[in-house]
């Protein structure tokens, strides 16, 4: 019966520890994934590379602006009224295809590696000088590493 009872015992064991090993560590829900792609270590900024409204190059709007992000929040600098340079965010669902800002914009993401598409609906339009001007539309902003 004590052999039985240590075998049983090992076998409750070894099937565990099994179990435990089969377990990838580097497995992660796509929300977690997907913001170790956007903040990185934590110093990750992502810079510019071109920006459209409804189509049409608007980059020159936003020359030099960068954004960072962290576990709930966003910085960004030169993002003009479109973007505010701090802010809180979080993901729309589990699919992380996409977050809400604090004021409800939704801004839709795609990425890889060292590219950041973000995309949202502008729906306010102003008027004068510089980058205290925006417009209406449908933004899409390209950044880089």
């Amino acid at each position: 019966m004590k052999n039985i009872n240590a075998k049983f015992l090992l076998t409750i064991t070894l099937v565990s520890l099994g179990s435990m090993a089969s377990c990838d560590g580097d497995e992660f829900s796509p929300a977690e994934q997907m913001k170790r792609l956007l903040i990185g270590n934590g110093s990750k900024t992502w810079k510019i590379q071109s920006v459209t409204i409804d189509d049409t190059d608007q980059t020159i709007q936003f020359t030099g602006m960068t954004m960072k992000f962290s576990d709930d929040a966003y910085f960004t600098t030169d993002g003009g009224l479109v973007w505010p340079s701090s802010d809180t965010w979080e993901f729309t669902d589990l699919q992380a295809i996409a977050f809400y800002r604090s004021d409800g914009i939704e801004v839709q993401i795609e990425t890889s590696g060292d590219r950041l598409l973000l995309s949202l609906d502008w729906t306010k339009t102003t008027y004068g000088g510089g980058r205290t001007a925006s417009i209406a539309g449908e933004h899409i902003f390209e950044f880089g590493l």
